[in-house]
Order: structure tokens, then sequence, then C-alpha cells
């Protein structure tokens, strides 16, 4: 008993059965929150809730517009989320961003153990850097490594069209493309073009043609994956990144390339590692060797060692006329996205769904770079479990925004959670 007593797990299993049971209705668990001090005592919120006047489903949606209540503290898909932005000039880290975060302040020197103990039960897991360490299946946004894996072999050229079946034959499992899931099929489009409509039919050719050196020997798998990993690790997503904080080690495929070329396969990869792809898609081939430091003082202020992002390599396999093709053809993703409607910066970006679970949302990503025309910076951001890649579109866009002056801060941040609208889980690319 006195085990049990001090058993935080066993506790929430018997308040899980409590509210399960109907012994706690959804009143309660809302009015639980002012004892608790999760939310501030407010007498005529309490009061609507004990009359009835408001019911706990409308109250919880207004605590979570107003954000009084967070995405961290419920837990529920979504509930975390990371974002990379990149100098694309200098290879310079300029944000890196891990959501829920949590206050080092009371890690510091004297540890506030309560605290601590908290962040380790937290099911958001906030001290778990999403950044740099969750990895997951980078959907379509890889498939711009796909095209410059098809451009630089040659089994393609800019203007080299496919005709999209729908179904891809060449294959055992018979892969389809998304699009004909809503009925119809892209044609006959090049590679900016199926860029623009994330065509996987397109991209299922691509990758057959690889492993078939362009339909001139039978089908090799393994000499198929080896070309996609071969300019996959050009565009540095063979290793980690050079940050001086843990992070996982990226996963190119080594399987099944007609499935590789739409992010599917093995393909597993950070946040930053996406992040240092697209920036080297935006400026036509440096990667970089990235760095969290700026220098090293000493207690005097002296500078004693100084860091700056270095060129890692230089994917050099790609003509101006082929780069131009990759460019034009994830302008115009952004040019069809309704989130960018009206935007006054011109954004080039790939958006990408990953599936992980039967059971649970899509991931939501989008990589992507601005101006257009002379890029500046890049961004790379995942919403995990986030339903739909346009949910990552519209978060990007908020950071353009501020980046570029279009918004300012209390625009942005005005105490209101925004709604995107479109939660389906489905794939649109």
């Amino acid at each position: 008993m006195d085990d049990i007593a001090t058993d935080t797990g066993f506790s929430k299993i018997i308040y899980e059965y409590l509210i399960k049971a109907g012994s706690v209705s959804g009143k309660q668990l809302c009015l639980i929150l002012y004892d608790q001090g999760v939310l501030a005592y407010d007498a005529e919120e309490i009061s609507s809730l004990e009359s009835n006047a408001v019911s706990p489903v409308s109250f919880l949606k207004d605590k979570i517009k107003n954000i009084e209540i967070t995405p961290a503290q419920l837990a529920l898909d979504p509930c975390s989320g990371s974002c990379v932005i990149t100098d694309v000039k200098t290879g310079e880290l300029l944000a890196l961003v891990s959501y829920p975060g949590y206050d080092n302040n009371r890690l510091a020197n004297t540890v506030d153990a309560d605290y601590f103990a908290s962040l380790n039960t937290d099911l958001s897991k906030p001290l778990y850097n999403y950044a740099t360490q969750e990895r997951t299946a980078p959907g379509s946004t890889f498939k711009m490594v796909s095209s410059v894996a098809g451009l630089a072999t040659g089994v393609i050229t800019p203007t080299t069209q496919i005709m999209d079946k729908g179904v891809y034959e060449n294959i055992s499992n018979h892969p389809r493309c998304w699009a004909l899931n809503h009925g119809y099929t892209h044609g006959l489009i090049n590679v900016s073009e199926a860029l623009r409509d994330s065509c996987n039919y397109f991209f299922y050719d691509v990758g057959y043609r690889l492993a078939t050196n362009n339909f001139s020997t039978s089908y090799d798998d393994a000499a198929g994956i080896s070309k996609i990993q071969e300019y996959a690790s050009l565009l540095g997503l063979d290793e980690t990144t050079g940050v001086e904080i843990e992070e996982n080690d990226p996963q190119i495929a080594d399987e099944y390339p007609v499935m590789a070329t739409i992010g599917q396969s093995n393909n597993n990869y950070a946040t930053i590692q996406l992040g240092r792809y697209v920036s080297a898609i935006a400026n036509d081939g440096n990667v970089y060797e990235y760095t969290l430091l700026s220098k090293v003082c000493d207690s005097d202020g002296n500078t004693l060692e100084t860091f700056e992002p270095k060129v890692r390599n230089t994917v050099d396999v790609l003509d101006t006329t082929q780069w131009n093709a990759i460019h034009t053809g994830i302008r115009m993703v952004v040019e069809n996205l309704s989130t960018f409607d009206n935007f006054p910066i011109e954004v080039a970006g790939k958006t990408g769904t990953a599936q992980q679970s039967l059971n649970r949302p899509n991931h939501a990503l989008f990589v992507g770079y601005a101006p257009y025309s002379d890029p500046e910076i890049s961004i790379a951001t995942r919403i995990a479990f986030g339903y739909t890649s346009h949910n990552a579109a519209e978060y990007a866009k908020n950071v353009f925004s501020y980046y570029f002056d279009v918004q300012d801060a209390e625009e942005l941040l005005n105490g209101q959670a925004e709604n995107v609208g479109e939660s389906s889980n489905s794939f649109n690319d």
C-alpha cells in the first residue's frame, strides 16, 4: 500500500479507469484544471461549467483556441514539431527549433527535481530534440533527390515526358499514384510538372529506369538503389550535419528503388538533415557542414576560437538547365498551394506526407526556400502526426512572413491558435 501511494503510474491507471467508467465527468475534468493550477482561477468560467451553460467540449476547444491549453499539455496528435532555417549563401544555421521546449534555467546549477521529473513523464517529450533526433520518412520532399538522380544519370532530361497511367505495372506490387485515389491521373508530364503535381507514377518510372539502366538491362534492385544512394549522399543525406549536439544518423533507403524515389522504402531523416538538403537545392549544390557555435571566449571576453560553417561538398552533376527544371517544379508547387495565395514573397518548396502508423495521423512536412529568384533562406519543417503537409506549409509561410517583414510578431503571435482547416488524413502529395 505504501508503494502504491507514491506510484504515479498506478494513480494514472486509476484515473483513467474512473474517466472511462464515467465516474469522473467531462465537467469535473474541466473544473479540476483550475484546482490543479493549469488554468488561472476565473469565477465566471467556473460558474458556466457548473451550471452547464457551456459544454466541456466547447470549453476545451475555446481554451485550445486561445492557447491557454497547449498541444504539448494535451500530448494528443499532433503535439510536437520542428523547424530548421539556414542562410543558403553561407550555411549559417539561423534557427533550430524543437517544440515543445522547456525552461533550462530550472535545470541549471540547482536542479528543480520536481520540474525535471515532470519533464521525464510528459508524454509530449519536451526533453527530446525533435529537430535533430526525430527521424521519419521524408515523403515527397525526397522527390528532388530523385530528380537529381534521374537528370544526372541521363535516364530523364528536363523535357522527358512520362505518361501517368495511375497504376505502375512494371513491378510486382503495382504501386498507385496518389491522384488515382481521387479519380484522375496526371497525364503526360515532364520532371518540373511531376514535382509540381508530386506525381508518384513519374518518379516510380525514374526509379525503374535507374534499376534497368534506362530500360537497356533487366531490372536490378541493387543497381537502382545504389544510384539513389549516390545522389542522396551527394546532397548530404548520408551523414549527420555537424552540429555539436546529439543528432540521430540519417538512413538512405537500401532496398526497393521504385518506392524509394517517392520517399518511401526505408528512407529516414531528421528535420535538420532535410534542412541541409533543401539548402543545397536552393543554392545549386553547396552542401554545408553545420555548426551551432559562433565563438568561444575566456572570462574576460577575449575570443579564443571562432566557428563557421564549411562547404562539405559541391553537387556538380547538373547543368544550369537541369537545376532550373527542379527549381521551376518546386516554384510551381507553391504557386498551386492556396496557403501562399497573394503572398508577396516568391517561395519555392515541396510538401511531403509520410505515413508511419495506420492508427495515427500522417506526418506533415514542408521544405523550401525564398526568395525564389535569389534565395536567402531555406526552411525544413515537420509536424509529427500533423495530418497533412498543408499544415506544415502554413507554418512555413508564417516563418517566411516574419523573416521578410510581411507581418510582424504581434500579428503572427496574437494569442490565438490558427485553424488551417484541412485536417484530413489523405495523401495529396
